[in-house]
C-alpha cells in the first residue's frame, strides 16, 4: 500500500547523490532508479504542464521545488489547496514538462529548507503561496469592479415590499421606488397587490387582477395604451433610462411556474441590450 505523504528528508537523502553527478553515466542512472523506486512507494499526481504553467516553477526535468498550494489553485492539484507539496520534473513532452506532485505532511522545517538550498536542482518558491494569494485577491477586486460598473436586471416580480429599490435616475435625477408588491389583510381575506410598469410610458401602478396562471401582465392597459408588465427589467418612468428592446408588449399575460423559475434566474444578472 502506498504512503499518503512523502518523507522529504528521505527524498533529499536520495536526491543529493543523484544531483552531485554532473554528467549522465551508469552511476547517475543507478541513483535515479533508486530515487524513482522511492517515488513509486508514495501516492502522487501526474501533470503535463506547459512551460508557462506550473512547469515554470522548476528548471526542467529532474529539478524540484517545494511550496504551499494557493487556495484558488485550479487543475489537478485543486484538492491540495493550502497544503505543502513537493513537485519535480519527471520527463518532457513537446512544449512542456511532465510533473510529479507529492503531498507533504506539513511545512518543512528551516533546517530542511537550508538543506534544499544547498542542492543543485532545487528551485525556491517559498513565497509562491503569498504571491498567488495577492494575485488572486487583486483579480477578485478587479472583477468585482467590472461587475459593479455594469447595470443589472431588476424584475418587479422579485422585488419585495420589505426590500424595495429606491433608485435615482442617472440621466434625469428622478427618484423612484420600485416595491414589486405589497400585501394587507382585511376581515374577509388577505390581499396581495402586484406592481406593474407600463412598457410604453414607464408609469408604475398596482393591481389585484387575477388570471388563470401566474400573472405577469395586466389585461387592462395603461392610460397611454401600453401594456403593464412585471416580468421585464425596470426602467426610469421619467426619461426611460435603462429601457431595453426587451421592454415591450407581449401576447401572453400569464406564465407557468417553470417559466417563473427561469425568469428568477435572470433577475440580478448583467443587463444586456436585448
Amino acid at each position: 500500500m502506498k504512503r499518503k505523504t512523502i518523507n522529504l528528508e528521505k527524498y533529499l537523502d536520495l536526491y543529493r547523490p543523484f544531483s552531485e553527478i554532473d554528467r549522465w553515466c551508469s552511476e547517475k542512472h543507478d541513483r535515479k532508479r533508486e530515487l524513482y523506486a522511492y517515488f513509486r512507494q508514495v501516492e502522487s499526481i501526474s501533470i503535463q504542464s506547459k512551460k508557462d504553467g506550473l512547469a515554470s516553477l522548476i528548471d526542467g526535468n529532474n529539478s524540484f521545488t517545494v511550496f504551499r498550494v494557493p487556495r484558488l489553485q485550479r487543475g489537478k492539484i485543486f484538492g491540495l489547496r493550502g497544503k505543502w507539496i513537493l513537485m519535480c520534473g519527471a520527463g518532457g513532452f513537446r512544449g512542456g514538462i511532465c510533473l510529479e506532485v507529492f503531498k507533504l505532511r506539513s511545512k518543512p522545517s528551516d533546517e530542511l529548507f537550508d538543506k534544499m538550498r544547498s542542492l543543485y536542482g532545487y528551485c525556491s518558491n517559498v513565497d509562491y503561496y503569498e504571491e498567488q494569494e495577492d494575485f488572486y485577491r487583486q483579480m477578485e477586486i478587479e472583477r468585482s469592479r467590472e461587475i459593479d460598473k455594469k447595470p443589472r436586471v431588476y424584475i418587479l416580480a422579485f422585488i419585495s415590499q420589505y426590500t424595495p429599490i429606491k433608485a435615482t435616475c442617472k440621466e434625469c435625477n428622478l427618484e423612484t421606488t420600485f416595491s414589486g408588491y405589497w400585501s394587507y389583510r382585511t376581515k374577509k381575506r388577505h390581499h396581495n397587490v402586484d406592481q406593474y410598469q407600463c412598457q410604453n410610458c414607464g408609469e408604475l401602478s398596482f393591481s389585484e387582477e387575477e388570471q388563470n396562471g401566474i400573472s405577469v401582465a395586466c389585461i387592462e392597459p395603461c392610460k397611454c395604451g401600453g401594456q403593464r408588465r412585471r416580468d421585464k427589467n425596470i426602467f426610469c418612468p421619467g426619461c426611460g433610462y435603462r429601457k431595453r428592446k426587451n421592454n415591450r408588449a407581449e401576447s401572453f399575460t400569464t406564465i407557468s411556474q417553470l417559466e417563473l423559475d427561469i425568469l428568477k434566474a435572470r433577475h440580478n444578472s448583467i443587463l444586456e441590450n436585448d
